[in-house]
Protein backbone atom coordinates (compact mmCIF):
# COMPACT_ATOMS: atom_id res chain seq x y z
CA UNK A 1 0.00 0.00 0.00
CA UNK A 2 3.20 2.49 0.89
CA UNK A 3 4.73 1.57 -2.11
CA UNK A 4 1.87 2.29 -4.39
CA UNK A 5 1.28 6.07 -2.62
CA UNK A 6 5.13 6.39 -3.26
CA UNK A 7 4.49 5.13 -6.75
CA UNK A 8 1.87 7.55 -7.31
CA UNK A 9 3.38 10.70 -5.68
CA UNK A 10 6.03 10.18 -7.82
CA UNK A 11 3.42 10.00 -10.99
CA UNK A 12 2.08 13.26 -10.12
CA UNK A 13 5.14 15.25 -9.33
CA UNK A 14 6.30 13.96 -12.83
CA UNK A 15 3.15 15.29 -14.35
CA UNK A 16 3.13 19.09 -12.17
CA UNK A 17 7.10 19.21 -13.87
CA UNK A 18 5.81 18.55 -17.02
CA UNK A 19 2.98 21.43 -16.65
CA UNK A 20 5.36 23.67 -15.74
CA UNK A 21 7.64 23.32 -18.15
CA UNK A 22 4.57 24.00 -21.00
CA UNK A 23 3.25 27.23 -18.95
CA UNK A 24 6.86 28.36 -19.66
CA UNK A 25 7.09 27.74 -23.16
CA UNK A 26 3.76 29.64 -23.84
CA UNK A 27 5.41 32.44 -22.35
CA UNK A 28 8.32 32.52 -24.26
CA UNK A 29 6.27 32.42 -26.58
CA UNK A 30 4.06 35.26 -25.54
CA UNK A 31 7.39 37.22 -24.88
CA UNK A 32 8.50 36.29 -28.25
CA UNK A 33 5.54 38.05 -29.71
CA UNK A 34 5.83 41.13 -27.80
CA UNK A 35 9.03 41.62 -28.59
CA UNK A 36 7.97 41.25 -32.21
CA UNK A 37 5.51 43.92 -31.64
CA UNK A 38 8.18 46.67 -30.04
CA UNK A 39 9.97 45.81 -33.06
CA UNK A 40 7.34 46.26 -35.12
CA UNK A 41 6.29 50.24 -33.31
CA UNK A 42 10.38 51.22 -33.14
CA UNK A 43 10.35 50.01 -37.17
CA UNK A 44 7.25 52.53 -37.45
CA UNK A 45 9.04 55.34 -35.29
CA UNK A 46 12.44 54.88 -37.52
CA UNK A 47 10.16 55.70 -40.26
CA UNK A 48 8.33 58.84 -39.11
CA UNK A 49 11.90 60.08 -37.90
CA UNK A 50 12.97 59.58 -41.67
CA UNK A 51 9.23 61.42 -42.58
CA UNK A 52 9.96 64.25 -40.06
CA UNK A 53 13.85 64.66 -41.80
CA UNK A 54 12.88 64.63 -45.11
CA UNK A 55 9.96 67.45 -44.22
CA UNK A 56 12.58 69.45 -42.32
CA UNK A 57 14.38 69.33 -45.34
CA UNK A 58 11.76 70.36 -47.65
CA UNK A 59 11.17 72.91 -45.18
CA UNK A 60 14.94 74.21 -45.61
CA UNK A 61 14.17 74.05 -49.60
CA UNK A 62 11.28 76.05 -49.29
CA UNK A 63 12.73 78.92 -47.18
CA UNK A 64 15.72 79.33 -48.91
CA UNK A 65 14.14 79.24 -52.20
CA UNK A 66 11.50 81.83 -50.75
CA UNK A 67 13.98 84.33 -49.71
CA UNK A 68 16.30 84.03 -53.01
CA UNK A 69 12.93 84.94 -55.00
CA UNK A 70 12.00 87.45 -52.56
CA UNK A 71 15.42 89.24 -52.56
CA UNK A 72 15.91 88.45 -56.53
CA UNK A 73 12.32 90.64 -56.38
CA UNK A 74 12.80 93.23 -54.45
CA UNK A 75 16.30 93.85 -56.34
CA UNK A 76 14.40 93.92 -59.52
CA UNK A 77 11.60 96.22 -57.80
CA UNK A 78 14.82 98.82 -56.86
CA UNK A 79 16.19 98.49 -60.08
CA UNK A 80 12.92 99.19 -61.99
CA UNK A 81 12.49 102.03 -59.66
CA UNK A 82 15.78 103.52 -60.27
CA UNK A 83 15.82 103.14 -64.04
CA UNK A 84 11.95 104.77 -63.92
CA UNK A 85 13.80 107.78 -62.28
CA UNK A 86 16.23 107.87 -64.59
CA UNK A 87 14.35 108.32 -67.18
CA UNK A 88 12.08 110.35 -65.17
CA UNK A 89 15.05 112.95 -65.04
CA UNK A 90 16.18 112.25 -68.07
CA UNK A 91 13.02 113.79 -69.76
CA UNK A 92 13.26 116.40 -66.97
CA UNK A 93 16.12 117.55 -68.65
CA UNK A 94 14.97 117.08 -72.18
CA UNK A 95 11.89 119.47 -73.05
CA UNK A 96 12.04 118.87 -76.61
CA UNK A 97 10.21 115.18 -75.67
CA UNK A 98 6.40 115.02 -75.57
CA UNK A 99 5.18 115.50 -72.10
CA UNK A 100 2.04 113.16 -73.06
CA UNK A 101 4.45 110.29 -74.21
CA UNK A 102 6.33 110.58 -70.88
CA UNK A 103 3.85 110.23 -68.71
CA UNK A 104 2.51 107.21 -70.11
CA UNK A 105 6.06 105.74 -70.24
CA UNK A 106 6.15 106.46 -66.91
CA UNK A 107 2.54 105.02 -65.66
CA UNK A 108 3.06 101.60 -67.81
CA UNK A 109 6.67 101.31 -65.75
CA UNK A 110 4.78 101.55 -62.50
CA UNK A 111 2.26 99.43 -63.81
CA UNK A 112 4.86 96.71 -64.50
CA UNK A 113 6.28 97.19 -61.19
CA UNK A 114 3.14 96.98 -59.28
CA UNK A 115 2.33 93.38 -61.23
CA UNK A 116 5.64 92.29 -60.13
CA UNK A 117 5.21 93.21 -56.93
CA UNK A 118 1.29 91.61 -57.06
CA UNK A 119 3.26 88.44 -58.56
CA UNK A 120 5.46 88.40 -55.49
CA UNK A 121 3.01 89.12 -52.58
CA UNK A 122 1.03 85.95 -54.43
CA UNK A 123 4.55 83.55 -54.49
CA UNK A 124 4.85 85.13 -50.80
CA UNK A 125 1.42 84.12 -50.12
CA UNK A 126 1.72 80.88 -51.55
CA UNK A 127 4.86 80.31 -50.02
CA UNK A 128 3.67 81.12 -46.28
CA UNK A 129 0.47 78.72 -47.45
CA UNK A 130 2.74 75.53 -48.00
CA UNK A 131 4.79 76.46 -45.10
CA UNK A 132 2.02 76.72 -42.66
CA UNK A 133 0.66 73.00 -44.55
CA UNK A 134 4.71 71.90 -43.79
CA UNK A 135 3.93 72.98 -40.18
CA UNK A 136 0.57 71.51 -39.94
CA UNK A 137 1.91 68.24 -41.05
CA UNK A 138 4.74 68.15 -38.71
CA UNK A 139 2.78 68.75 -35.98
CA UNK A 140 0.18 65.76 -36.82
CA UNK A 141 3.59 63.42 -37.37
CA UNK A 142 4.84 64.91 -34.08
CA UNK A 143 1.41 63.56 -32.26
CA UNK A 144 1.28 60.32 -33.96
CA UNK A 145 5.02 59.89 -32.98
CA UNK A 146 4.41 60.69 -29.47
CA UNK A 147 1.23 57.95 -29.40
CA UNK A 148 3.67 55.88 -30.79
CA UNK A 149 6.28 56.31 -28.36
CA UNK A 150 3.55 56.25 -25.32
CA UNK A 151 2.32 52.51 -27.07
CA UNK A 152 6.40 51.82 -26.80
CA UNK A 153 6.35 52.48 -23.27
CA UNK A 154 3.35 50.47 -22.84
CA UNK A 155 4.23 47.77 -24.52
CA UNK A 156 7.40 48.33 -22.40
CA UNK A 157 5.81 48.13 -19.25
CA UNK A 158 3.64 45.34 -20.40
CA UNK A 159 6.43 43.22 -21.36
CA UNK A 160 8.19 43.60 -17.83
CA UNK A 161 4.84 43.29 -15.86
CA UNK A 162 4.38 39.74 -17.63
CA UNK A 163 8.59 38.81 -17.45
CA UNK A 164 8.05 39.84 -13.30
CA UNK A 165 4.74 37.70 -13.20
CA UNK A 166 6.23 35.09 -14.83
CA UNK A 167 9.01 34.89 -12.31
CA UNK A 168 6.72 35.27 -9.74
CA UNK A 169 5.09 32.47 -10.82
CA UNK A 170 8.20 30.47 -11.83
CA UNK A 171 9.62 31.03 -8.33
CA UNK A 172 6.21 29.60 -6.49
CA UNK A 173 6.14 26.59 -9.12
CA UNK A 174 10.08 25.87 -7.98
CA UNK A 175 9.40 25.86 -4.33
CA UNK A 176 6.36 23.54 -4.61
CA UNK A 177 8.83 21.31 -7.14
CA UNK A 178 10.72 21.80 -3.93
CA UNK A 179 8.28 21.35 -1.25
CA UNK A 180 7.39 17.51 -2.98
CA UNK A 181 10.60 16.99 -3.40
CA UNK A 182 11.45 17.13 0.01
CA UNK A 183 8.17 14.91 1.07
CA UNK A 184 9.19 12.13 -1.90
CA UNK A 185 12.71 12.24 0.01
CA UNK A 186 11.16 11.99 3.60
CA UNK A 187 9.18 9.09 2.10
CA UNK A 188 11.92 7.75 0.70
CA UNK A 189 13.97 7.51 3.93
CA UNK A 190 11.35 6.83 6.11
CA UNK A 191 10.96 3.00 3.79
CA UNK A 192 14.41 2.56 3.40
CA UNK A 193 15.03 3.13 7.23
CA UNK A 194 11.91 0.33 7.82
CA UNK A 195 13.62 -1.51 5.65
CA UNK A 196 16.57 -1.58 6.94
CA UNK A 197 15.84 -2.21 11.02
CA UNK A 198 13.63 -5.19 9.31
CA UNK A 199 16.76 -6.77 8.21
CA UNK A 200 18.02 -6.11 10.91
CA UNK A 201 15.63 -8.12 12.69
CA UNK A 202 15.76 -10.84 10.80
CA UNK A 203 19.22 -10.99 10.99
CA UNK A 204 19.04 -10.77 14.78
CA UNK A 205 16.56 -14.14 14.61
CA UNK A 206 18.91 -15.99 12.21
CA UNK A 207 21.71 -15.51 14.12
CA UNK A 208 19.48 -16.77 17.23
CA UNK A 209 18.32 -19.52 15.86
CA UNK A 210 21.23 -20.57 14.41
CA UNK A 211 22.81 -20.48 18.09
CA UNK A 212 19.86 -22.93 19.44
CA UNK A 213 20.56 -25.52 16.54
CA UNK A 214 24.35 -25.20 17.15
CA UNK A 215 23.86 -25.45 20.77
CA UNK A 216 21.04 -28.11 20.66
CA UNK A 217 23.50 -30.03 18.66
CA UNK A 218 26.23 -29.82 21.22
CA UNK A 219 24.14 -31.01 23.53
CA UNK A 220 23.39 -34.13 21.69
CA UNK A 221 27.01 -34.99 21.38
CA UNK A 222 27.56 -34.49 24.74
CA UNK A 223 24.80 -35.93 26.71
CA UNK A 224 24.82 -39.77 27.84
CA UNK A 225 23.52 -42.32 25.70
CA UNK A 226 20.26 -43.09 27.59
CA UNK A 227 19.43 -39.26 27.60
CA UNK A 228 19.76 -39.29 24.32
CA UNK A 229 17.29 -42.20 23.57
CA UNK A 230 15.00 -41.00 26.35
CA UNK A 231 11.70 -39.80 25.11
CA UNK A 232 11.88 -36.75 27.64
CA UNK A 233 12.17 -33.53 25.21
CA UNK A 234 15.29 -31.75 24.74
CA UNK A 235 15.16 -28.50 27.57
CA UNK A 236 14.77 -25.31 25.99
CA UNK A 237 17.05 -22.37 26.40
CA UNK A 238 15.55 -19.70 28.41
CA UNK A 239 18.11 -16.82 28.81
CA UNK A 240 21.74 -16.72 27.89
CA UNK A 241 22.89 -17.23 31.40
CA UNK A 242 21.50 -20.86 31.02
CA UNK A 243 23.58 -21.25 27.77
CA UNK A 244 26.54 -20.46 29.30
CA UNK A 245 25.62 -22.59 32.61
CA UNK A 246 24.97 -25.74 30.27
CA UNK A 247 28.14 -24.86 28.44
CA UNK A 248 30.37 -24.64 31.14
CA UNK A 249 28.54 -28.60 32.64
CA UNK A 250 29.58 -29.29 28.89
CA UNK A 251 33.01 -28.85 29.29
CA UNK A 252 33.38 -30.24 31.89
CA UNK A 253 31.78 -33.58 31.34
CA UNK A 254 33.68 -33.76 28.74
CA UNK A 255 36.59 -33.60 30.33
CA UNK A 256 35.48 -36.38 32.56
CA UNK A 257 35.00 -38.74 29.59
CA UNK A 258 38.32 -38.19 28.50
CA UNK A 259 39.65 -38.79 32.15
CA UNK A 260 37.71 -42.13 31.74
CA UNK A 261 38.92 -42.78 28.66
CA UNK A 262 42.73 -42.50 28.99
CA UNK A 263 42.26 -44.54 32.80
Amino acid sequence: MRSRNTISFKSQNCKFEVEILYWMEQMKAELQHAKCAVELLYSKVQHLDDQVQTMKGKNEYVRSTTDARIKCLEKELDESSKKAMERECGNAVNPVQDSDVHTEHLEHILGLSSNKAEDMEGKINHAEFALEQYHAKKRHLADELKEYKQKLVAAHLFQEHQAAVALLEKEKLLKKIEIMKQGDLRVHNYYTKEIEELKKKKKKEEDREASKKKLLNCIKKVMPFRARTSKSPVPEILSKEKNKSLKSDLRSARKRQSCKLCA
